[in-house]
Parts: structure tokens; C-alpha cells; sequence
């Protein structure tokens, strides 16, 4: 790849020029006001991500964002450092591994400048604290008295994932060596806290920034006469979802865990998953008058028609992963999941929602990997009961409330930071804090 070369080759303002070819205007906010000052951002662009910055800056005009491809900061970084780097065990003490990496961010010292003469950044935002790629031009960005952001976009976990998270981020990520860290709730900013990733004023709640939409979404839609079909919203996940093994191991932990630890990186939803994939696709056979909608990631789409054994499916069953999700649930009368942070979403739209507690979700051992959706979420233990139970909620299609009840505000304040629809709002406030404060 040519930017991998020309950073090689030690070429700055070459990987500048190759890195704005990578680079284009996001559509987020509206046209600035004539004469008014004008921010400019870089934002590393990762899945999810987006969504929370068209809900942080959608409404302003005083800003821009610029996206940049994530594999042009790999390309960088990987001129410099080895190929075994990951975000997992970049904290690692070898001589030659940290010699690397102050080349690299020798290096992003140059670039930089070359960079902002082109497009006059004022800062840059990134999705988590942890990406590898990202470390040294944290960095280097902030030797220079420029931001670097990290919008923290990883959210609501089970408490099991939260302390193996823990124990990963205190012993194989590296410290942030940024300006400012936004997370979406106080247990999230505990456990970066306790694992040493930056000092209690460098990590802010500000809550989860796309919540806001959903907020609109259910205020909009309370109490509307439903005119479509009864549908049930099914998230779909794969059998390593919230389980310890999703996460990369690095090599140097791998050796030190605990023959307990050891066996949960093994565990799976091997039975569950493709019971609850099979049991959605039957619900749609045996009510067409039902329409099934399943959200997946779109990776993950091969695989689950691997699962359901069939690419053929009836009318009434549709596999989806674009679109904002809070338009999925505006047009939907029930929600089943698991582990995922869009059951919270669909608890904040207001929609009765159920998950299962049979096969792997039945068993003691999983237990610490079912989160906890504070008594908002109906548990049910069989197939064939929680089947019949979604049809039976699809059919009803109550309305949405426009407020929620105060036992799920308590629980979006807990879980995601969000249970006012104002975690846009006050992102932008703490980003554009620290953008105002910096000197040009």
C-alpha cells in the first residue's frame, strides 16, 4: 500500500497528501453562518461511530467532520510497528517493541503539520482509547498542543465482560495518551480508571450520543394509531456474543490465565443461537401475517443463513443490517435479544421486550454474561413459550408510551448514560471545551 511505503520510506508530506485522498467531508451538521468561526475535526471512521457523531454535531454549524478510513491509520502505524500489535497487548514491555513505537510517533509529529496546512484540524475523534493504530498519533497530536478525543463507543456489558474487560485493559492495553475520554456510563469509566488507562479528569460520562434519537423516535411515534403489520424485531447474534472469547487474547495474557479463565474464553451460545435463529424463522412460516424482522451485523449475515440452513425464506422474514436502528424500532411492536446494547435501545423506544432463559442462558456458568436490564426485560424459559409469547405482543401492537416509567430511567442512567435524550448535547459541550482551549 502506498501509505505504508511512503511512511517507510519517510516521506511525510507524501502520507499527508495520501492520507486526505482517504479523507471526505461527513454529512453531519448543517451549512456554517457566514463569517462565524468554523472547527474543523478528523474522525477515525469505525462502524457505530458515525451514528454518535450525527448525534453529537447534527445540529450545529460551527463544525465539520471529516472521516478518515481506519485502515489508512493502520497503514502508518504498521511501516513502524510489528505485525503482532493489537489493542490488547500494546502495553507491553520490550525494548525494541517501545523504540517502535517512538519512531512512529516521531514520525505522526511530522505528518501532522503537513496535514493541518491542507485542512486546518482542530482536533481529531476517535471511537475507543484502545485501537493500536491510533496510539502513537494520540500522541504526537498532543505534543503539539492539538486534542485527540477518544468518543468511547463501547457500551453496555454483562457484568462477567466488564471485570474480564478490566483484567484485559490493566495488564494489555497501553495508557491513553490522549486529551479526553468520553464513555457512556460511570461503570465504564470505573473500569478504565481502575485498569490505569488515564487520570479521573481525563474521563468524562457523557452518555451514548445515537440514545438520542431513539428518544425523538418514541416521542414522536407515542400513542399513534398503528397502520402495518404486527412485527417482532429479533437481534441477532453469533454464538461468542458478551462472551469472554469474542475478545483478542494476546499471547502474553493467554499464558498467565487461570485454568477457570482458560475455559471461559472457550465458552459459547452453541445451542442457543441457532435454536433462537431456527425458532424466528419459524414464527415467520407459521404466521404470515407476522412480519419478523432480524437485525444482524452485516459479517455475520453468512453465517446465520449457515445456521437457518436455508437462503429461501417466506415474505414475512427479512434479514437486515443498514439503516438507524430507532427507525427499525418505530416500526416494530416487540424486541428480542440477548447481550446487546439495542435491547437497551428498545427499552428507551419503549417496546415490550423478552429474552430468553433456556439452553446456554438457562445454565449457572452463563450467568455472568446475561446483563442485567434492571427487571425491564421479560425472561422466558422455553421455545415454544417465548414463541408464542412475541406473536401474542406482535398482535396487540400497543402504542409507545411518550415518557418512560422511572424504573427504566433509572436504568438508562445507569446502563448508558442516557435517559433524557441530552447525551448529544453534552458530548459537544465537554469536545468543543477542550477545541476552544487549545491554541491554533
Amino acid at each position: 500500500m502506498l501509505l505504508r511505503w511512503s511512511a517507510r520510506i519517510r516521506l511525510p508530506r507524501w502520507t499527508s497528501s495520501l492520507l486526505l485522498h482517504e479523507t471526505k467531508l461527513l454529512k453531519i451538521g448543517n451549512a456554517p453562518r457566514r463569517g462565524s468561526e468554523v472547527f474543523d475535526l478528523l474522525a477515525m471512521r469505525k462502524p457505530g461511530f458515525e451514528e454518535d457523531l450525527q448525534a453529537i454535531f447534527g445540529s450545529t454549524q460551527d463544525v465539520r467532520i471529516w472521516g478518515i478510513r481506519h485502515r489508512a491509520i493502520k497503514a502508518v502505524a504498521s511501516a513502524f510497528l510489528p505485525a503482532s500489535t493489537a489493542d490488547n497487548n500494546y502495553a507491553r514491555s520490550d525494548q525494541n517493541f517501545s523504540r517502535a513505537k517512538c519512531r512512529c510517533r516521531a514520525y505522526w509529529r511530522r505528518v501532522w503539520p503537513a496535514l493541518a496546512r491542507r485542512v486546518p484540524f482542530r482536533g481529531a475523534l476517535a471511537a475507543n482509547h484502545a485501537y493500536w493504530a491510533e496510539q502513537e498519533l494520540a500522541g504526537a497530536m498532543e505534543s503539539r498542543g492539538v486534542p485527540f478525543i477518544a468518543l468511547h463507543k463501547e457500551s453496555f456489558k454483562s457484568t462477567g465482560f466488564y471485570d474480564f474487560c478490566e483484567r484485559l485493559t490493566a495488564e494489555g492495553r497501553a495508557p491513553f495518551q490522549g486529551r479526553l475520554i468520553l464513555v457512556y456510563c460511570e461503570k465504564e469509566r470505573q473500569v478504565q480508571l481502575a485498569a490505569g488507562v488515564a487520570a479521573p479528569e481525563k474521563i468524562l460520562v457523557s452518555g451514548m450520543p445515537r440514545m438520542d434519537l431513539v428518544h425523538q423516535r418514541r416521542r414522536q411515534h407515542a400513542a399513534r394509531t398503528v397502520s402495518r403489520p404486527p412485527t417482532i424485531l429479533f437481534f441477532a447474534f453469533t454464538a461468542d456474543a458478551g462472551l469472554p472469547g469474542r475478545l483478542e487474547i494476546p499471547t502474553h495474557l493467554q499464558e498467565r490465565l487461570s485454568p477457570l479463565e482458560r475455559e471461559l474464553v472457550q465458552m459459547r451460545w452453541e445451542i442457543l443461537t441457532p435454536q433462537l435463529l431456527q425458532m424466528m424463522l419459524q414464527i415467520a412460516r407459521d404466521n404470515p401475517n407476522v412480519q419478523v424482522i432480524m437485525r444482524a451485523k452485516k459479517p455475520d449475515i453468512p453465517k446465520i443463513c449457515q445456521w437457518l440452513g436455508t437462503t429461501e425464506f417466506p415474505d414475512n422474514f427479512h434479514i437486515t443490517h443498514e439503516g438507524d436502528l430507532a427507525d427499525l424500532l418505530a416500526v416494530s411492536d416487540v424486541a428480542c435479544g440477548l447481550a446487546s446494547t439495542a435491547l437497551v435501545e428498545a427499552i428507551a423506544f419503549g417496546l415490550p421486550t423478552y429474552r430468553p432463559s433456556f439452553a446456554e442462558a438457562g445454565e449457572a456458568a452463563f450467568q455472568p454474561y446475561v446483563p442485567d436490564y434492571g427487571g425491564l426485560v421479560e425472561v422466558v424459559d422455553t421455545p415454544t413459550e417465548l414463541a408464542r409469547r412475541l406473536v401474542e405482543q406482535a398482535l396487540r401492537q400497543q402504542p409507545v408510551p411518550s415518557e418512560l416509567t422511572p424504573a427504566a430511567t433509572t436504568f438508562l442512567r445507569e446502563a448508558i448514560g442516557n435517559p433524557d435524550g441530552e447525551a448529544g448535547s453534552r458530548a459537544r459541550a465537554s469536545i468543543l471545551q477542550e477545541i476552544q482551549r487549545s491554541p491554533r
